[in-house]
């Protein structure tokens, strides 16, 4: 089997206080249940850090 990849970035942002806390998750369209952080491939001119 040939599987594709790529590379692509995302962030967690975090506030410590008293603010309200969410946590952000999706859905990926697998065979099986994948549930991971939103993010977007790296654009010319950006790093992966």
């Amino acid at each position: 089997m040939n599987r594709e990849s790529h590379r692509s970035a995302g962030i967690v942002l975090f506030r410590d206080g008293d603010q309200r806390s969410f946590l952000l998750l999706r859905s990926a369209l697998t065979r099986r249940p994948v549930w991971e952080f939103p993010k977007g491939a790296i654009e010319a001119g950006e790093t992966h850090l």
